[in-house]
């Protein structure tokens, strides 16, 4: 029955869904973009040291991934942030970036030349070349309890 008080409910859902997920999208995207002014200015201040923080955005897309993907999943208590390793075969290259609610983040695109951070895509030509795609679960490279630890204490911003 589509007239039925359960039908209504349902479409009245999905109706709300795309307005919500896009609501959902715009804050994980401002959060980004105060996750990266803050590394970036971190190469200076020294506030919080991780693996290559001193070279923001090269070198360090491990470190900022896992930075990144620890602060989504306690802000806004994702369940599918994921980390994803790209690599080149014949080049023995790898490079890191985000899944998280249905989009792709890259804090340090711009360390490819003509490239600037990667927030909120689908899918990005820059992923593409990395061809071989890895999920990343062991994350002992930065310590999580020291992340957020530092986040709650208003050193890291998000």
């Amino acid at each position: 029955m589509p007239n039925s008080p359960a039908a209504r409910e349902a479409a009245i859902e999905r109706a709300k869904r795309p307005s919500e997920d896009a609501y959902l999208k715009a804050q994980i995207n401002q959060s980004a973009r105060v996750l990266i002014d803050f590394v970036t200015e971190n190469r200076a201040t020294d506030a919080f040291e991780f693996p290559f923080s001193h070279s923001y955005p090269r070198n360090c897309c491990e470190s900022v991934s896992m930075i990144f993907s620890y602060l989504l999943e306690d802000k806004y208590a994702l369940p599918d942030v994921t980390i994803i390793r790209g690599t080149k075969p014949r080049l023995h290259e790898h490079h890191f970036w985000v899944r998280a609610a249905g989009s792709l983040y890259d804090l340090t695109a711009q360390q490819f030349p003509g490239r600037l951070p990667i927030l909120g895509v689908e899918r990005h030509a820059l992923f593409a070349s990395f061809p071989e795609h890895r999920a990343i679960h062991e994350h002992g490279f930065v310590d999580r309890e020291e992340v957020l630890a530092l986040h709650r204490a208003g050193v890291i911003p998000f």
